[in-house]
């Protein structure tokens, strides 16, 4: 990757599943102290099952779910789980040490720099902090506004932990974001790129990723001081290119950024799940246009992209591939830029 020499060219990376791993890029202000989480009692009983009916059922009792899945070897799991959300669980900002996933009382930065830093999102500028609830909308302020200080617990973000939650099937925290900045070569660039999706997870909540990716560029936002409009007189361009190997994947037991959505309802509206998300999604794209950013959108073996094509900035803008024309497609995006040139 390169420039004219005449230009600086800074990269942000956002990976994204059901939530994002961005907790080294806030601040200690930025997590939440007191969090909810779920707590829940499963009883199972273990039948005989040809796949369509069942027999022999006898009652068992275990604190976890069936390793083996739903089926397994002609076994049905039926389970019935009673759920309450537990008691808080403090986050000290000064402990010296950090059991990952597992201690109730944890250090904020010793969580914020762990590398395993994802995120629960917080209520909706201007909803209560507690319970988290979330609008199938999204406003500047959500991208924008951050906590004024230890205390400000609606603008806070809770800590994602897949140990401490009960009742998801399904959990992923992906690599870490990082923060527009700049690379000194290709080589680095590409180390950064290989440890962003080194480890890629399921679930593809589209809105929680353009949200963070407007996050990381708005000028307004988190990153304002690092985040000119102009520099010696010369507006910034700013671009997101956004690409999805996915359409667009949501579950009422996943454990995401929005928690476990059948337990915890927090994405308010009568639409469905998805519905919900897309909306959060389109809102997230327009929001990042009217601050002056162009989208690129790549879907790369997308079935469908009736979600994701409208996220472009124009249709110019919006590329399919199957993966083998992917570096001609960022040669494009490349000379659409301007100056900039990706060399792969």
């Amino acid at each position: 990757l390169a420039d004219d020499g005449d230009s600086t060219t800074r990269f942000g990376i956002v990976p994204y599943s059901h939530t994002v791993n961005v907790a080294r890029s806030l601040r200690t202000d930025d997590i939440l102290r007191n969090q909810l989480y779920i707590n829940g009692t499963y009883r199972y009983r273990n039948c005989d099952s040809n796949g369509y009916y069942i027999w022999n059922c006898r009652n068992l009792t275990s604190s976890t779910m069936p390793t083996a899945g739903l089926y397994n070897n002609n076994t049905k799991y039926n389970y019935q789980i009673t759920f309450t959300l537990s008691g808080t669980v403090t986050l000290s900002p000064t402990q010296s040490s950090w059991a990952t996933n597992s201690s109730d009382t944890q250090s904020i930065d010793a969580f914020r720099t762990s590398g395993s830093g994802c995120i629960e999102e917080r209520s909706s500028i201007g909803n209560a902090a507690s319970p988290v609830t979330i609008n199938a909308s999204i406003t500047q302020a959500d991208i924008d506004d951050a906590a004024t200080s230890a205390t400000d617990a609606a603008r806070q973000f809770g800590r994602y932990d897949p140990a401490k939650q009960k009742g998801q099937v399904q959990v992923g925290c992906p690599n870490e974001a990082q923060r527009l900045a700049e690379f000194a070569d290709e080589t680095t660039f590409q180390t950064a790129i290989n440890a962003a999706t080194a480890s890629p997870t399921g679930g593809t909540y589209h809105d929680i990723g353009m949200l963070w990716g407007a996050r990381f560029i708005s000028p307004t936002g988190f990153f304002s001081a690092t985040n000119p409009t102009q520099i010696g007189g010369i507006p910034v361009d700013k671009h997101i290119v956004f690409m999805t190997d996915g359409m667009l994947d949501t579950g009422d037991t996943l454990y995401s950024a929005h928690g476990v959505e059948l337990y915890q309802p927090r994405t308010l509206g009568s639409a469905t799940l998805d519905e919900k998300h897309i909306a959060r999604f389109g809102d997230a794209c327009d929001l990042a246009k009217e601050m002056g950013v162009t989208i690129w959108v790549i879907a790369l073996d997308v079935g469908s992209t009736d979600d994701i094509e409208p996220c472009a900035t124009s249709s110019g803008h919006f590329f399919t591939s199957d993966g083998s024309d992917l570096e001609e497609v960022f040669a494009a995006i490349g000379q659409g830029i301007g100056s900039l040139r990706l060399t792969r």
